[in-house]
């Protein structure tokens, strides 16, 4: 016969390794960096410089032969660097009616970074250089090179039609 000792020792045993398990916390970090570009124009002589939303605008990621299409104008956009290679090529096309494209070669150096326990890690990346087409394009300006997490930082790249 089982003693009701026993009993009363096996339930406090039980209790005290379920009371002692640790559930993972959820991650609440953001583990995706995007590249933040802006479309612009100098609209006079005296270099004033305002939004450019492009109709319908394309993008391609020639390496991958992912297609990104805004369904209508838009003059912000998020692109994701390869955390395999130390560059990634995009293709734009300001507006999908005119077969008009321009190419962006993004060079940039990988930093993984720990982001906590239950998040993981992420890449970093720092942008070393940016070579473009100019068939729509008449410039780009690398305003911030370091992409992260960060989601106050300021936009990286401005592109000037």
């Amino acid at each position: 016969m089982i003693r009701p000792s026993f009993i009363l020792f096996i339930c406090i045993s039980l209790l005290t390794i379920v009371s002692c398990s640790v559930d993972r916390d959820p991650c609440l970090l953001p583990k995706t960096t995007s590249l933040r570009l802006g479309a612009y124009q100098v609209i006079d002589s005296s270099q004033t410089v305002t939004d450019s939303a492009l109709p319908h605008p394309l993008w391609i990621a020639i390496d991958s032969n992912i297609a990104l299409q805004y369904p209508e104008k838009t003059s912000k956009f998020t692109l994701l660097l390869s955390s395999l290679a130390d560059s990634c090529r995009f293709a734009l096309q300001p507006d999908s009616a005119v077969a008009s494209f321009d190419t962006l070669t993004f060079y940039y150096q990988r930093q993984l970074q720990f982001l906590s326990n239950s998040c993981g890690y992420t890449y970093y990346f720092n942008i070393t250089s940016v070579k473009n087409t100019f068939h729509n394009l008449d410039s780009v300006k690398l305003q911030n090179t370091t992409v992260n997490s960060d989601a106050n930082s300021k936009e990286h790249l401005q592109l000037f039609f």
